[in-house]
């Protein structure tokens, strides 16, 4: 691996959670697990998924910036079943991922969504 970090996009935030992504992406274990974790949030979720992106979209269609912990709140407001047919949970900590994720699938978000820093900057950027 020599130390190469590997930016994550939409096709390969599985593979990152894999074995070997903790050396390239200098990630513990801890990290790497609230990443499977975030991902698989999103894979039996897709319909709230799919409401994220939505309203993402529209937030910056009408150039307001946004804050993914606003529609994570919102999510919390009723209840959802997963594509499981489980009741929903969203962890907090899920939220840095999903605003890199959404920007990651539409970079045209970059300018409206709300992102602080944060040690997965290197895995969204490859240390950029």
């Amino acid at each position: 691996m020599g130390g190469e970090q590997t930016p994550a996009t939409a096709d390969n935030f599985g593979e990152l959670s894999g074995a070997g992504a903790a050396e390239a992406n200098n990630l513990d274990a801890h990290s790497i697990s609230l990443l499977n974790r975030a991902c698989e949030w999103r894979r039996v979720n897709t319909r709230l998924w799919h409401d994220l992106e939505t309203w993402a979209l529209n937030e910056a269609a009408h150039e307001r910036r946004f804050g993914v912990q606003d529609f994570i709140e919102s999510v919390r407001w009723r209840d959802h079943v997963n594509d499981l047919g489980q009741p929903v949970k969203v962890n907090n900590s899920y939220e840095p991922l999903f605003a890199r994720f959404l920007v990651a699938d539409y970079p045209e978000l970059r300018p409206w969504v709300e992102l602080r820093r944060s040690h997965w900057d290197a895995l969204f950027t490859g240390g950029d």
